[in-house]
């Protein structure tokens, strides 16, 4: 994937809300050892969301169109905003993942 410069920037919304592009990326939603802290408490996490990869990952489960299955295409905003795995939580407006999706994945 090329990187992303100063000469060909995406433009980034000014909050996450109504956006979604991150939604598109596939990352390991396994948790780590002490990751299931007061952040997500266990009885929180709907694991129905989640499938293992053919790496034997735990990821959320895609749409059709290669989104997480909890965005909701309508509102434009994860369904379970509350209750997502920590490597969302993690994942912050105009980081250099941010950028990437806006420029190649939306």
């Amino acid at each position: 994937m090329p990187e992303i410069s100063d000469k060909n920037p995406p433009l980034v919304p000014k909050s996450c809300v109504g956006c979604g592009c991150c939604c598109s990326y596939i990352v390991d939603v396994d948790p780590e050892p002490g990751e299931l802290d007061a952040r997500v408490p266990r009885n929180m996490i709907d694991f129905d969301f989640f499938k293992h990869d053919y790496r034997g990952l735990r990821v959320m489960k895609r749409k059709d169109n290669g989104r997480c299955i909890a965005f909701d295409e309508d509102k434009k905003l994860c369904s379970i905003y509350e209750k997502r795995p920590v490597a969302c939580r993690e994942f912050l407006h105009g980081c250099k993942m941010c950028l990437e999706a806006l420029k190649y994945l939306c």
